[in-house]
C-alpha cells in the first residue's frame, strides 16, 4: 500500500504544504504552495461550509506579509514584552503616537493579529490514491491546529514540541475537496 503525506515546513509552521504517496517519489507530490484564502476570526464563529469573508494570501507567508491584521501602534497588545529601557528613551517619544508610530526594535512588523487564522484551498486527489494512506504533516505548527476536509472536522493537535499528524485516508477521495486548517494567527505566525 502507498503511503500519502500532505507535509508542511517552515519558520514557525506551515511554510509549504504537500501531499505525497510516496516520500521518495516527488512525481506523488502535489505542492500547496501559492495562492490560498483566510480567515482570521477572533470571535471563533467560524463556519467551514462558508467562504464569505475569506481573504486571499500566499503561502509560505505570514498573515502580515499579506497586509492581514491591526495595523501596529501605542495601544497594540504585543505578545512579548517591549525593553522600555530603549522605548522610553527621549528620542523614540515622537515616535509612540498613533499618526506616526514606529517601533525602534528591528523585525517589527507593521501589522498584527492574535487570535485563530483558518486557511483554506482546494486540493485534487488523483484516481490513482484511491487505496493510498493520506496524512497531512505539519511540521512546527505553533502550536494549537484543528483540521476539516470539506465540512468534515478531522481532529485537532496540541504539541508546540512535535510535529501534527493527521491521517485523512477516510475523507480524501479521488476528486476535489477543500482543506481547512486552523491554527494561530498570532504576530509573525508563518503558514
Amino acid at each position: 500500500m502507498q503511503a500519502a503525506i500532505i507535509k508542511t515546513t517552515g519558520a514557525i509552521w506551515l511554510v509549504m504544504a504537500w501531499l505525497v504517496t510516496d516520500a521518495m517519489a516527488e512525481r506523488n507530490r502535489i505542492d500547496l504552495s501559492g495562492p490560498w484564502r483566510v480567515r482570521i476570526d477572533a470571535d471563533e464563529a467560524f463556519d467551514p461550509a462558508a467562504s464569505d469573508g475569506d481573504q486571499p494570501v500566499e503561502l509560505p507567508g505570514a498573515l502580515r506579509d499579506s497586509g492581514l491584521g491591526e495595523p501596529v501602534g501605542p495601544d497594540t497588545g504585543w505578545i512579548g514584552t517591549v525593553r522600555r529601557e530603549v522605548w522610553d528613551r527621549p528620542e523614540y517619544r515622537p515616535f509612540q503616537q498613533a499618526d506616526d508610530f514606529k517601533v525602534p526594535f528591528w523585525l517589527q512588523p507593521e501589522r498584527h493579529y492574535v487570535g485563530p487564522a483558518y486557511y483554506r484551498r482546494e486540493v485534487e486527489i488523483p484516481a490513482a490514491w484511491q487505496q493510498a494512506r493520506i496524512v497531512l504533516f505539519l511540521e512546527r505548527p505553533h502550536w494549537q491546529t484543528t483540521v476539516w476536509v470539506d465540512e468534515t472536522a478531522v481532529g485537532s493537535c496540541d504539541s508546540l514540541s512535535t510535529p501534527h499528524c493527521y491521517d485523512l485516508s477516510r475523507v480524501l477521495t479521488p476528486g476535489k475537496h477543500t482543506l481547512t486548517v486552523r491554527g494561530p494567527g498570532a504576530l509573525g505566525e508563518s503558514f
